[in-house]
């Protein structure tokens, strides 16, 4: 069984994987990954203007105890704390989808080099952190 199951894999995957790749660099030139960069950046540093705007406003109940939903719907009603927490969790998934794509396209160029090799990894470890500790004070809403 196993060794079909490798010779499978020896026979299609090879070319399968080098044909992902030759899209992969057609489309997504390096030159797209720098400014893939820029932009993640960017919007990392939106996303804590956010938050501290969450914060100053006391908006971070305006979904209610509902992680990742605001007040249990996809698409709340409005009210002003609601917008802002709702925009504040809104750019969060946006900024998350970048950082995997980040992630996955600087490893794709930049692998042999080691800092991009313990860098990409600590980069996603501390996005699912960060996501953890922003589901747990909504659920848990600590006092200050």
């Amino acid at each position: 069984m196993q060794d079909s199951i490798r010779s499978a894999y020896a026979r299609y995957a090879p070319p399968a994987l080098a044909t992902v790749r030759r899209v992969f660099e057609r489309f997504v030139p390096p030159r797209v990954v720098r400014w893939l960069a820029v932009v993640t950046t960017v919007m990392m540093f939106l996303v804590v203007l956010m938050g501290v705007t969450v914060t100053n406003t006391g908006s971070a109940r305006g979904c209610g105890g509902s992680w990742p939903l605001c007040n249990g719907k996809f698409i709340p009603d409005f009210a002003i704390s609601t917008a802002i927490e709702f925009s504040h969790r809104a750019v969060t998934g946006l900024v998350t989808i970048l950082v995997l794509a980040l992630s996955a396209a600087v490893l794709h160029y930049w692998r042999q080099r080691l800092e991009i090799r313990i860098l990409v990894p600590l980069m996603i470890i501390f996005l699912i952190m960060q996501a953890l500790l922003g589901a747990l004070a909504v659920i848990f809403n600590p006092t200050p």
